[in-house]
């Protein structure tokens, strides 16, 4: 029962500095916290407007499918893969490998969404 206790206290905490970290700014902490919170869309947004590509490449999934508390818009849908794509462009001309392989391998994900074939 302690272990349970402390579990849970150990997530709390854990959602406590996410909401810290991305109130001031940090990115990343905004895309994980959209992975663990239920308002998601609204921490994605957070993480789009910080300059995050995955936080727009989840809006974009989401207005796509309708899914994570989003309404299905097309338009959404296609405004954030566009920034999702120019955020990880930019991300690998910068030197920023994660970005570089996510466009080596994902683009084919966020094609349909553009009106891509």
């Amino acid at each position: 029962r302690g272990a349970i206790n402390a579990s849970k206290d150990i997530r709390t905490k854990g959602k406590e500095i996410l909401a810290k970290s991305c109130e001031r700014g940090y990115a990343p902490a905004c895309v994980s916290l959209g992975e663990v919170e239920d308002n998601k869309i609204r921490h994605w947004q957070r993480a789009c407007e910080l300059g995050s590509f995955l936080g727009c490449g989840n809006l974009a999934h989401a207005y796509h499918t309708g899914t994570q508390g989003a309404k299905q818009n097309s338009d959404k849908a296609k405004m954030y893969a566009t920034l999702h794509l120019q955020i990880a462009d930019r991300d690998c001309k910068a030197g920023k490998k994660i970005a570089c392989e996510w466009l080596e391998q994902a683009f084919s994900d966020v094609k349909p969404l553009l009106g891509l074939h």
